[in-house]
């Protein structure tokens, strides 16, 4: 089942995809912008991360240097519950997103986060 939707952020308009199957649910977040404004250059990726049984968890990824922060998303296994999805700001010069993630069952759950990075034409 694919839902999705469009709302306004911080006067940025952006676009919300939320995919949800029998093991896994996954969200992105992108902001719409005019083409040519900025080149996308690559997606920086977190590695399954494990969520111990009745933890609650933040996971971080940063975009790499000089690129900028322009959305991203999760992917978690059946069981964890997603408490937030946002932009991380800047963290040591560097922009990213975060999850905060609740896994209240009694088995270690793995979750993913993704960040869409982007540099800026000069």
């Amino acid at each position: 089942m694919l839902k999705y939707g469009t709302g306004i952020t911080l006067g940025i308009a952006l676009t919300v995809f939320v995919l949800v199957t029998a093991n896994h649910e996954m969200a992105y977040a992108t902001p719409k912008i005019a083409p040519g404004v900025v080149t996308l250059t690559q997606t920086a990726k977190t590695n399954v991360t494990t969520i111990p049984a009745n933890t609650q968890k933040l996971v971080t990824v940063l975009c790499p240097s000089n690129t900028i922060a322009t959305g991203g998303g999760y992917s978690v296994q059946k069981g964890i519950s997603v408490l937030s999805s946002f932009s991380a700001g800047v963290i040591g010069g560097q922009t990213g997103w975060e999850v905060v993630v609740l896994n209240p069952s009694s088995s270690d759950l793995g979750t993913t986060v993704e960040v869409l990075c982007a540099s800026i034409k000069s």
